[in-house]
């Protein structure tokens, strides 16, 4: 992924050029070049930066030459200066302010939603994180993956917009916990501070029920939808451990392995050949 980046003609992105975002990207970006058609939106065009906008779009458009690609800005004026430079990478421009709801609507309206990736890029400012993904997460098709970035900022003044109390990295490290802990109750806890904590958190931040993972690095996460399956009756992460895709009477945890399967029926062969032996005497002396 760096390598894909760092091979363009500067500027190049502080995503790769110093962010090392190239991790998450490289773990769970790359692999969506696999894919005959990409739907891609990134929130921030880089207009702030020093370098000028669209660095990141044109590391997206190499990586992904066959993504449908969307870029959103809330400088209007610096999208219609870099029209020209959007139109020659193929690219669809959207503007307004990603902490407003109706906005966020209008972007999914003018781009269909439907997309394979989403990456906040923003304003780093907690509210308008939640508020963006609250209305873009439904839009993310299932095994889509969803982007957080520099969340460093969130809890200096500047970014801060909640007062300390809605910190994206608090919430994200909540739904961790939902993830790694079964729900409080399933088993008894100690009633330590800790616990405690955990257990207020859960109730004020409620993982989405549809997200499969988080993966953190430094400074950012991507957290992934679970994917289509089919079949009603499936074993979700993070739900009642009674749905499953295992066999009548054999429990996810007990499903023989290639190499369990193969020994049975050898062990099975045998016994059989045992068996037509004793047979064999049996009617020699008979």
């Amino acid at each position: 992924m760096k390598n894909a980046a760092c091979g363009l003609k500067p500027p190049i992105s502080n995503k790769f050029a110093g962010s090392g975002y190239e991790l998450m990207y490289g773990l769970f970006l790359w692999p969506l070049r696999r894919l005959k058609k990409v739907k891609m939106l990134e929130i921030g065009l880089g207009c702030g930066m020093s370098y000028g906008p669209g660095a990141s779009a044109r590391t997206w458009r190499e990586v992904l030459p066959q993504a449908e690609l969307w870029e959103a800005e809330l400088d209007g004026e610096c999208v219609k200066n870099a029209g020209s430079k959007l139109d020659a990478l193929g690219i669809h421009a959207l503007v307004g302010d990603q902490g407003n709801r109706t906005t966020l609507r209008r972007w999914v309206a003018e781009s269909g939603g439907q997309f394979n990736a989403i990456v906040d890029d923003g304003s780093h400012r907690n509210r308008d994180i939640m508020i963006s993904f609250r209305v873009l997460w439904p839009t993310l098709l299932p095994g889509g993956v969803y982007f957080l970035e520099d969340l460093n900022t969130g809890r200096p003044k500047r970014w801060d917009d909640t007062e300390g109390k809605r910190i994206v990295s608090d919430i994200l490290m909540s739904w961790q916990d939902q993830f790694l802990v079964k729900p409080f109750g399933s088993m008894p806890v100690h009633k330590s501070e800790a616990n405690l904590y955990a257990a207020s958190r859960r109730d004020i931040f409620p993982k989405p029920r549809d997200a499969a993972f988080i993966f953190c690095q430094d400074s950012a996460c991507v957290i992934g939808k679970e994917p289509a399956r089919k079949g009603p009756s499936r074993y979700v992460i993070g739900r009642d451990d009674k749905a499953s895709t295992c066999p009548p009477g054999v429990t996810k945890n007990q499903q023989p392995s290639r190499e369990g399967v193969a020994l049975r029926k050898k062990l099975h062969g045998k016994d059989l050949l045992h068996k037509l032996h004793k047979v064999k005497q049996q009617t020699q002396s008979g």
